[in-house]
């Protein structure tokens, strides 16, 4: 699944924006407040996606990476 994520974006990057975009509305319709990832490229499209959600004022969403998470956990 990882590969075709990358090869979508490779191929076509406004597409892969868009589903990071619906991605993240449907986070905040079931009232997520922070969206992790593990992969670079989805955390990339996904803080992309959060930043046209303020914009265009539809919510907040924190998007993190899952070593982030970790860490906050520790501390």
């Amino acid at each position: 699944m990882l590969r075709r994520r990358r090869r979508v974006k490779a191929f076509n990057n406004e597409l892969s924006g868009e589903i990071a975009y619906q991605r993240a509305l449907e986070a905040l319709d079931v009232g997520a407040e922070v969206v992790v990832s593990a992969c670079p490229a989805c955390k990339s499209n996904l803080t992309l996606a959060a930043a046209r959600l303020r914009k265009e004022k539809k919510g907040r969403l924190k998007v993190m990476d899952i070593t982030e998470l970790v860490a906050d956990a520790l501390a």
